[in-house]
């Protein structure tokens, strides 16, 4: 018998999965699509048929695609820029760096993500008698060093140097926003990160950190965890 609860998506889901606890692990389900495990196998345990909900989750938290934002700021840009609304905002005005609207920035990761809100459409239209809800994943981590000690995927460019902390905070919002818009479009909810995990400037704290560049670890996922099952989105 499939589970009450199903959290989807992709590495971020791995700091919740971790967290569950055995109580849990009994109503709540963790998948990550992977090459080996997308729609077909998810419609394989699920169905393919929306009219047979019998077997469905009663709730869905999905967290997909959450790394765009690093993938596009985590680090230098061999021409380095800033991003705002105006060339002419007090904190722009006297940088050295090339100046990039932030609705250009917007509108580019609008396209790269476009194959994301394909996917959550579909999801949405198999799973339509479910409460959907989706997941922030962590924002930009806050100390640069853990990034050059712990690169992961990025040690080829880590030599680019990591980028400024509210450059990454900047593009990390604007991917944020994009979301939103998608999860209302589709009738659904946008969870945001866990304030506890969150500093001063909006970036994560180090004890939430994984031993990578991008994700949460055990704790972040608890604090998550028992922030989606509260019901207490905002």
């Amino acid at each position: 018998m499939n589970k009450t609860h199903l959290i989807l998506g992709m590495s971020h889901v791995t700091c919740l999965k971790n967290a569950l606890s055995k109580d849990e692990n009994e109503y709540i389900d963790a998948l990550l699509f992977t090459q080996n495990f997308y729609l077909d196998k998810l419609f394989e345990r699920y169905g393919s048929n929306p009219e047979e909900k019998t077997q469905d989750p009663s709730k869905i938290f999905l967290c997909i695609d959450g790394n765009q934002h690093n993938a596009f700021s985590l680090l230098e840009h061999p021409k380095k820029y800033i991003v705002g609304n105006t060339a002419e905002d007090d904190s722009l005005s006297n940088s050295d760096r090339v100046f990039v609207p932030a609705d250009v920035i917007a509108d580019v990761l609008r396209q790269r993500m476009e194959p994301t809100f394909q996917l959550e459409k579909a999801l949405h239209e198999r799973f339509s008698g479910s409460d959907i809800a989706h997941i922030a994943p962590p924002p930009p981590l806050s100390d640069a060093n853990h990034i050059k000690n712990h690169p992961g995927i990025f040690k080829d460019r880590l030599h680019l140097g990591v980028a400024p902390k509210l450059l990454r905070l900047s593009i990390y919002q604007i991917q944020m926003q994009l979301c939103k818009e998608q999860a209302a479009k589709l009738g659904s909810r946008f969870i945001e990160a866990p304030d506890q995990a969150i500093d001063e400037y909006g970036l994560l704290k180090s004890e939430y950190f994984n031993l990578d560049p991008t994700h949460g670890n055990i704790a972040y996922g608890r604090l998550m965890l028992d922030k989606i099952l509260s019901g207490k989105d905002n």
